[in-house]
């Protein structure tokens, strides 16, 4: 299983969009752009969502599945083996791991992820891609 980081920046000047920036190399800055940002992950990987040094954001307040419907079949269970939460480091950084049993492949998420910059709340909506494993 795999470490990923996701690294996140805001200004003061221009604390939304945010800016994210992937580990496969993808990044965005605009708010079209972030929607549309989809990093692709294996079932069991570990997912860092990490505060570049340089940025204004003072936290990251939230990391959420949002409702996933695959058409007739309804809901999907939760993607992260536990909530995504604050790492016990010292840094502003979250992580979260994806459950190994995830019943689809190639399933693409979306998540909120909700931070602060200069006392101000503000959320941001990318994706998430469960790779499909190689047969």
């Amino acid at each position: 299983m795999a470490t990923h980081i996701i690294t996140l920046f805001a200004t003061k000047e221009k604390p939304t969009p945010l800016t994210i920036l992937d580990d496969e190399g993808h990044q965005s800055n605009t708010d079209g752009g972030d929607k549309n940002l989809t990093t692709t992950f294996n079932k069991g990987d570990t997912i860092i969502w990490k505060v570049d040094i340089y940025s204004d954001i003072s936290s990251i307040d939230a990391i959420t599945q949002l409702e996933t419907r695959l058409g007739k079949i309804g809901v999907i269970a939760p993607i992260f083996k536990s909530k995504p939460s604050l790492m016990n480091n010292g840094t502003k950084n979250w992580s979260a791991e994806l459950r190994k049993d995830i019943s689809f492949d190639s399933l693409i998420v979306e998540y909120t992820i909700t931070y602060t910059v200069n006392g101000k709340q503000h959320t941001q909506d990318p994706k998430l891609q469960i790779r499909k494993p190689s047969s």
